[in-house]
């Protein structure tokens, strides 16, 4: 019963659920999760082995609790692939695509570098502990048994969460397109002074120049999205 809602959430929990991870792997260390967590919790077999129907409906429950969870945790760190695609737009370098092995599919560059770093990032500040310690405590606000009480909370959990991501990623962008917007501008002003100039090919190096400048800022930005992470964490 535990490993149900535990394997399910290693199935997309960031650094865990990544194509480069072995599946043995995670099952091995769901299994070993699973048992380090069970002890703790006020488990009534008897009432889980009442009935058939009743112990389908509880798996089927704690299936969709640990999807739930891992869904978040996922959600959460989405934020950097579309502040990647909005760093990408405002760059020039939106046409630039690249393998992401974290989403298993075609990323741009800076979706892909942000996403990397930003899971190095939280092992490297032990936030994949407190992903686990959120999984192990969701058992005292989600409990076994009373599901029917609490899928609301999932489902304005991940409302929450999509809502929260796409802000994240914008305030995260926020001087990126102040700063290109402003590049526009005085570009728009100088092609109206000098109109025989290739105004956007003359700009093009230099919006590639400030974008890279201002990426200079990336080290306090992960930080501070670390920092941010762990507080959505705390819903569980």
């Amino acid at each position: 019963m535990v490993f149900c809602r535990v394997g399910s959430a290693l199935l997309l929990l960031p650094a865990l659920s990544e194509i480069y991870v072995p599946m043995q792997v995670r099952l091995l260390f769901g299994i070993l999760l699973s048992i380090n967590i069970t002890p703790q919790l006020p488990i009534d077999v008897e009432q889980l082995l009442a009935s058939e129907l009743g112990l389908f409906l509880y798996l089927a429950a704690e299936l969709t609790v640990g999807l739930t969870i891992g869904l978040i945790c996922n959600i959460a760190l989405a934020a950097l692939h579309t502040l990647g695609g909005i760093i990408a737009m405002q760059s020039g370098l939106g046409a630039a695509s690249l393998f992401d092995a974290n989403q298993g599919s075609q990323s741009t560059v800076f979706g892909a570098f942000l996403s990397i770093s930003a899971i190095v990032v939280m092992l490297s500040l032990d936030i994949h502990a407190a992903m686990f310690q959120a999984l192990s405590e969701s058992y005292e606000s989600l409990p076994i048994g009373a599901w029917a009480n609490y899928y609301d909370q999932l489902i304005d959990g991940v409302i929450k969460t999509v809502n929260t991501a796409f802000n994240t990623a914008v305030k995260m962008s926020a001087p990126f397109i102040v700063v290109i917007s402003l590049l526009f501008l005085a570009a728009g002003v100088l092609s109206r002074l000098m109109p025989q100039l290739q105004i956007f090919f003359v700009m093009l190096p230099v919006q590639i120049l400030i974008s890279f400048l201002l990426l200079a800022g990336l080290p306090s930005l992960l930080l501070w999205f670390a920092g941010h992470y762990s507080k959505i964490l705390q819903m569980f």
